[in-house]
């Protein structure tokens, strides 16, 4: 159990390092004492020389916590984050290395994942329902369709619908110029030993292409169109693979056209949604730590899943055409603060840091910011003057947190975010409550 926490710990490195504003931003002079002093603990924590008690390390730990002073930014979430994680293995480190008893299922949770996934303006529902249609249709010609190998339809189909509009494209260019290819050199080919030769050729140019250009599927149709055709001694298979794929193509192109079609910009904007609803979610979970000990395996897969989506959103915003793509990187580096400091507030109740007597007024407003975080609801504006906690760390958490969702709301309506807006018909009631709170 205790090579997992370690690796929760790498897992947090592994999400900064290759961050596209990181490398960009790179290392000031300044801030380089402050990442050695960090490394410096979590060498002395993994080797644990003798005589260094766990106490020691956590008292070190806090120490380099509260002496650590980083301009807001990446680095200062990392370093916060990964510090209050390490307090909290250093904590239940004495436990860790027997078994440990199955924790009861979260129904709760379940429902409220589910809940936001199966939505028409949820990315997976869309894709889903997308998918499910060509699926349905192609086998059911398939199945109607009395010809020897008929999956062909089928096959083609499920290779061709991605969840974005423009991915979807890209296949259905790329995929003909493999058939096309095929049946201009492979009924010239000499024989078995040539064909096997040229198929040969196709898969290493497909292993050494890089992943995800656009060129990489040319290769592989090419190479299994080869192998495909290699089976029958009448070449007229390449050409039944085209008719294929170009049926495929028809059916492909008038789903994306008429049933949701989600476009990146699109698939942007519901990205941006999706790490909105994430912090409910997280939200849902603090209410659960409030009344047992939460197991670090369900934040440590929270975080995975907070960063693929942040991961696709930059990339997505890189290939979405918008002119200025920086108030974009800012609205998602907002909300990479505000889940770094759910995950603080979450470590603060399971390290004893927030008082039981406010445990009950915290599930209720946990249960309340659950509701209002998505849509963003423009009382979220007025909550954090009237709150504060009797912990010193856990009120000034709490005040960072409000003054971050203040200015990601106010991003967010903001002209140059126009296009990644969520709900367009809520926003002008969020932007009458934010040029309010202004005034």
């Amino acid at each position: 159990m205790l090579t997992f926490f370690k690796q929760a710990l790498v897992q947090r490195a592994a999400y900064l390092v290759p961050d596209a504003g990181w490398q960009e931003e790179g290392l000031p002079p300044a801030w380089e004492r402050e990442v050695r002093a960090l490394a410096g603990l979590v060498r002395e924590t993994g080797e644990r020389p003798a005589g260094v008690s766990r106490e020691h390390l956590v008292q070190q730990a806090r120490a380099l916590l509260e002496s650590t002073r980083l301009p807001e930014g990446r680095l200062r979430i990392f370093c916060r984050g990964f510090l209050r994680t390490l307090l909290l293995i250093l904590r239940r480190a004495e436990g860790m290395e027997g078994p440990r008893p199955l924790r009861p299922f979260s129904w709760a949770l379940l429902r409220t994942r589910l809940r936001d996934r199966l939505r028409l303006d949820s990315f997976q529902g869309r894709f889903a329902l997308r998918l499910a249609v060509v699926m349905t249709i192609s086998f059911t010609v398939s199945l109607l369709w009395d010809a020897e190998r008929s999956y062909w339809f089928p096959l083609h189909a499920v290779l061709l619908v991605q969840p974005s509009y423009e991915d979807s494209a890209r296949r259905m260019r790329t995929r003909p110029i493999g058939c096309l290819i095929v049946s201009l050199v492979y009924p010239r080919l000499p024989g078995p030993a040539a064909a096997f030769f040229f198929a040969f050729f196709m898969g290493m140019c497909l292993h050494c292409a890089t992943p995800g250009t656009w060129y990489q599927p040319i290769f592989s149709t090419s190479f299994a169109l080869t192998m495909a055709s290699m089976t029958s001694e009448v070449p007229v298979l390449v050409y039944y693979r085209i008719s294929c794929l170009l049926l495929a193509i028809a059916l492909v192109l008038l789903v994306n056209r008429f049933l949701l079609p989600t476009r990146r910009v699109d698939q942007l904007r519901m990205n941006l949604k999706a790490l909105l609803l994430l912090h409910r979610q997280y939200w849902e979970l603090i209410r659960v730590s409030l009344r047992e000990p939460l197991d670090l395996t369900v934040t440590s897969a929270m975080l995975t899943q907070f960063h693929l989506i942040y991961d696709e959103g930059l990339d997505g915003l890189a290939h979405s055409g918008l002119p200025d793509q920086r108030p974009g990187r800012a609205l998602l580096l907002h909300l990479w603060h505000l889940f770094s400091e759910l995950e603080q507030m979450e470590y603060c109740i399971q390290m004893g840091l927030v008082d039981r007597e406010e445990y009950l007024f915290l599930d209720a407003l946990a249960e309340e910011m659950s509701a209002w975080i998505y849509p963003p609801n423009p009382g979220l504006l007025k909550l954090a003057p009237r709150i504060t906690f009797q912990g010193e760390l856990m009120n000034d958490l709490f005040q960072r947190y409000m003054k971050n969702t203040a200015r990601m709301i106010r991003l967010s309506c903001s002209d140059a975010c126009r296009a990644l807006r969520v709900r367009p018909g809520s926003m002008e009631k969020i932007l009458s409550a934010v040029r309010g709170a202004a005034h």
